[in-house]
C-alpha cells in the first residue's frame, strides 16, 4: 500500500510495551468485564470500544500473517468495521513480501466476515482499505465462492455513500486506486460513476490523492476503457497543476511517477510549465528513491515527459543517461531486460541525446537473445527495442514472426 494510504485512527491510549501486551489485554478486559472504562471517564471510552482498540491494535502489529490469523481468531467477539479494514490492510502488506498463498488462504477465511460488515458500516476509507487489501493478494474475485458476492455489497455501499455525500470525500480517490488493481471484477456501470465522483472529490490540496487518482482512472481507461470527457480532463489536469510543486516534500517526490503517469495516459491538457516542473523533479529524484522505484519506473518518467511535449536539453539528457544505464538502479518490478528496453526506448525519444556506439551495440546484442529466445517474449520487449532501434538507425535481428509494429 502506498504512503497516500490512510487506516482508521490509531488507539487514543499510549501503545503499550510489547512484551507487556498480553497483560495489557487481560487489564482491558477484565475493566471491560466490570463495565467500566479502563483508561479514564470519557464517554467514548466504553468496553466495547476499548475491546475494539486493542484488537485494531493487535491486528496492525503483526509480523507475519500466521500472527495476523492468530490476532484476528483471538479478538472475534471484538471486530468491528474497522479492524476489518485494518485486517485487509495488513494481510495486503504482508502478502507483498511473501507468503501469498498463506495470505489468499486467509483471505477466503475472513471474506464471510468481511461481507457482514460492509452494509451500513464501513465509510469510504474503509472500503478503500479492503478493496486495496483484496487486490493485492491477486484474487480472482469472480472465481472465488464469495467474490461476486463481496464485490456486490462493495459497489453498492460506495454508490450509497456516494448517493449520501453532499460534499466528494477524498478518500475516493484511495478507493479508485485500490478498485484499478482489479479492473476485471467491476461492474462498468460502477466503475463510471466512480471515476466521475473521484474527478469531483480531488481539492488540489494533497498530491499524493492527485496522484492516487491519477494513477487508478489511468488503470482503468488502459484496462477497462473508461474514457474522461472534456470538462473532466480539464478538472484533473487543473489538480495536477495545483499540486506540483518544485520545492515539495518526500511526497511530492514519490508521486512524480504516477502523476505523469496518469498526465499522459489520459491526455491531460496540462500546462508546458507544469510538465517542465514535473520533469525537473522527475530528473532530480533523489537516488535512494529512485532506486526503489526501479529503472522501469524512472524510465517511464522520462518517455512521459517527451509524450507531453517536454524535451530535455543536452545536459539535462546526459544526467536522464547517467541514471538509466547504472546497474546500480535496477529493474524495480520486472526483470533487467524490460528496464534496459524501457530505458533506451525514452532515451530514443529525446532529440538532444545521441547514443554511444556502445550503447547501440548493446541494443543490437539484447535484441538478438530476446529474438532467440524459445518461448514468446512480450510484443511490449520487443515493441520498445524495435522503437529505439528505428530512432536511431540500428538494425536488429528479425525474431521468427518478425518485429511488431512500432507506433509506441
Amino acid at each position: 500500500m502506498q504512503k497516500g494510504y490512510r487506516l482508521a485512527p490509531e488507539p487514543l491510549h499510549r501503545p503499550c510495551v510489547a512484551h507487556n501486551l498480553q497483560s495489557h489485554r487481560c487489564a482491558v478486559r477484565a475493566a471491560a468485564a466490570r463495565d467500566r472504562p479502563y483508561y479514564n471517564n470519557s464517554p467514548q471510552h466504553s468496553s466495547g470500544f476499548l475491546l475494539s482498540k486493542e484488537a485494531n491494535k493487535e491486528l496492525l502489529a503483526s509480523k507475519t500473517v500466521a500472527e495476523l490469523k492468530v490476532a484476528f481468531e483471538s479478538n472475534a467477539d471484538y471486530h468491528d468495521n474497522i479492524s476489518i479494514a485494518t485486517t485487509w490492510v495488513r494481510l495486503g502488506r504482508l502478502v507483498r513480501s511473501g507468503n501469498r498463498r498463506q495470505g489468499q488462504a486467509f483471505a477466503r477465511d475472513i471474506m464471510g466476515k468481511t461481507l457482514s460488515y460492509i452494509s451500513n458500516k464501513m465509510d469510504v476509507r474503509q472500503l478503500a482499505n479492503v478493496v486495496w487489501g483484496v487486490g493485492q493478494l491477486g484474487l480472482d474475485l469472480g472465481e472465488e465462492k464469495l467474490g461476486p458476492y463481496l464485490v456486490h455489497q462493495l459497489e453498492e455501499r460506495a454508490q450509497e455513500l456516494f448517493s449520501r455525500t453532499s460534499t466528494a470525500d477524498p478518500d475516493i480517490s484511495q478507493l479508485c486506486f485500490g478498485v484499478s488493481i482489479q479492473p476485471r471484477a467491476w461492474s462498468q456501470d460502477f466503475l463510471e460513476r466512480l471515476v466521475e465522483w473521484t474527478v469531483q472529490s480531488l481539492d488540489g490540496e494533497d498530491c499524493r490523492l492527485v496522484c492516487d487518482a491519477c494513477k487508478g482512472i489511468a488503470k482503468l481507461a488502459i484496462n477497462r476503457g473508461i474514457r474522461l470527457n472534456e470538462q473532466q480532463r480539464g478538472r484533473l489536469a487543473s489538480m495536477v497543476e495545483s499540486v506540483v510543486d518544485p520545492d515539495g516534500d518526500e511526497y511530492m517526490a514519490e508521486s512524480v511517477p504516477g502523476l505523469l503517469f496518469g498526465a499522459a495516459t489520459l491526455q491531460l491538457p496540462l500546462a508546458p510549465e507544469t510538465v517542465r516542473q514535473l520533469h525537473d523533479l522527475a530528473v532530480s529524484m533523489p537516488l535512494p528513491l529512485a532506486r526503489r522505484k526501479g529503472g522501469i519506473n524512472v524510465a517511464g518518467c522520462l518517455f512521459r515527459c517527451t509524450q507531453l511535449g517536454y524535451q530535455p536539453d543536452s545536459t539535462q539528457v546526459q544526467l536522464w543517461a547517467q541514471r538509466l544505464l547504472d546497474d546500480a538502479l535496477g529493474p524495480g518490478k520486472g526483470s533487467r531486460e524490460d528496464a534496459f528496453g524501457w530505458t533506451v526506448h525514452a532515451l530514443s525519444t529525446c532529440r538532444n541525446y545521441v547514443p554511444p556506439p556502445e550503447l547501440k551495440q548493446r541494443l543490437a546484442a539484447e535484441a538478438d537473445k530476446l529474438a532467440r529466445r524459445k518461448d514468446v517474449a512480450k510484443p511490449s520487449q520487443q515493441t520498445r527495442l524495435a522503437v529505439a532501434a528505428r530512432n536511431w538507425k540500428v538494425r536488429l535481428p528479425t525474431p521468427p514472426g518478425g518485429w511488431p509494429a512500432t507506433q509506441v
